[in-house]
C-alpha cells in the first residue's frame, strides 16, 4: 500500500522568513491544527513543526526567524512510498508526523499515527463486514498455501489476511471473509478438518470505535 492513499491532505503553512510569532499565533488561532508546515519562499518544503514542540522554543524570542531556529526537513515521504517506509522512519526515528511530498519537494499534505491507523483499518479490511477467524499453523513452507488452495473451493471471498510469528515454530493466521456468518465459515473449516482458535463476526459500527478519523 502506498503513501498517497492515506495522507493528510489538508495542513496550515507558514514560511521560513516569519517571525517565531507567526507560529504562536497560529496554533493560538487554531486549537485544531496539530501541525505547521514551513514553506520556503519558492513554496517548497522546508520542515513541518508541531505543537508539542513549542515548549521546546519557550525561550525564544517571538522576532526571531524560523529558519534561525529549525532546521531543514531530514526526514519526509514521497506520495508513492510504501506505507511499511512510514512506520520505518517514524519507530526508528521517533517521529510522529511527517510530510509527503512530490519529486519536486512541493508539500502534498501529512502522514501521522492517525494516518497510520487508518491504513491499517484497510489491511485488516475493518471497514468491511465480515467474519473473521484466527488460526495457529506451523511456520513452514506450503503450510499458508494448502489452506488458501482449500478455501478457495469453497466460493468465499477473503477480505483480509494477516500473520504473525508466534516463535521459531508457529505462526498464527488471521483472515476476514466477506460473510457475516460465523456458522457458516465455522461449518467450511470444520468440513475441511482445519482447526481455528476463535471465530466471530466483525460488524463495522463496531470494529471502528468513533467512527473515521
Amino acid at each position: 500500500m502506498q503513501v498517497i492513499r492515506y495522507y493528510e491532505e489538508k495542513f496550515e503553512h507558514i514560511y521560513i522568513n516569519d517571525n517565531y510569532s507567526k507560529v504562536v499565533e497560529k496554533f493560538s488561532n487554531n486549537i485544531s491544527i496539530d501541525s505547521l508546515v514551513i514553506l520556503r519562499s519558492d513554496q517548497t518544503l522546508y520542515n513541518i513543526i508541531l505543537r508539542e514542540e513549542l515548549t521546546n522554543f519557550k525561550d525564544i524570542n517571538e522576532n526571531t526567524k524560523i529558519y534561525e531556529i529549525i532546521d531543514p526537513v531530514e526526514f519526509f515521504l514521497y506520495d508513492d512510498d510504501l506505507i511499511e517506509d512510514a512506520v520505518n522512519i517514524m519507530s526508528e526515528n521517533k517521529i510522529k508526523t511527517l510530510p509527503v511530498v512530490d519529486v519536486e519537494m512541493y508539500p502534498l499534505g501529512l502522514f501521522g499515527f492517525y494516518q497510520l491507523i487508518k491504513a491499517f483499518q484497510s489491511v485488516a479490511a475493518m471497514d468491511e463486514p465480515g467474519t473473521k477467524v484466527m488460526i495457529i499453523l506451523d511456520d513452514l513452507p506450503g503450510q499458508l498455501n494448502t489452506l488458501l488452495n482449500v478455501l478457495s473451493k469453497e466460493n468465499v471471498n477473503i477480505l483480509s489476511l494477516i500473520t504473525n510469528k508466534l516463535d521459531n515454530k508457529k505462526r498464527s493466521v488471521t483472515l476476514k471473509f466477506n460473510v457475516k456468518d460465523v456458522n457458516l465459515i465455522s461449518e467450511i473449516f470444520e468440513k475441511n478438518g482445519l482447526d481455528y482458535e476463535t471465530i466471530f463476526e466483525e460488524d463495522i459500527n463496531l470494529s471502528i470505535p468513533g467512527g473515521n478519523f
